[in-house]
């Protein structure tokens, strides 16, 4: 395998900080594939709780990048797709996805453009003293007394 004697990538080496070890490249490489192949098929909540790097869930998510206000044919088929702008919305014309800038769809640098900010209002927060383990519940606790909270919950 020509990964096995890859030295690790230093951007993947900062974002999986657990791996270490004459293997890192290999693993941080197929942790890498794994985020990119299975994309929207809810395996990702689940490997960064196996891997332990729930600090990852902090992280700002982020969309494609915009330079800023416009209209942008993304498919390149000659037709425009999606139209970003301020102020009063443009004559709608078929086809096109229009997103007010600031209220439908967040730039990181406003109009001066960067990649769409999901969900920037909403604090992203992992506790790593506490939130690989689920709290048990109350319920459970109440029928075998020997049961006791998971720590810190």
């Amino acid at each position: 395998m020509a990964l096995a004697n890859a030295s690790p990538d230093p951007y993947l080496a900062a974002q999986y900080t657990q791996v270490s070890g004459a293997n890192q490249g290999v693993i941080l490489e197929i942790r890498r594939e794994r985020r990119v192949e299975l994309v929207m098929e809810s395996f990702r909540w689940n490997d960064l709780m196996r891997w332990k790097e729930g600090h990852l869930l902090t992280l700002q998510f982020k969309g494609e990048y915009f330079p800023g206000p416009g209209t942008f044919d993304l498919d390149h088929n000659g037709t425009p797709d999606v139209c970003i702008y301020t102020g009063t919305k443009p004559v709608a014309q078929q086809g096109v996805v229009y997103l007010k800038l600031g209220s439908d769809v967040d730039l990181e640098n406003g109009a001066s453009g960067g990649d769409v900010v999901i969900n920037k209002t909403i604090p992203k927060t992992f506790r790593e003293d506490r939130d690989y383990l689920f709290p048990i519940p109350l319920q459970e606790i109440l029928l075998n007394p020997r049961l006791t909270q998971n720590p810190n919950w």
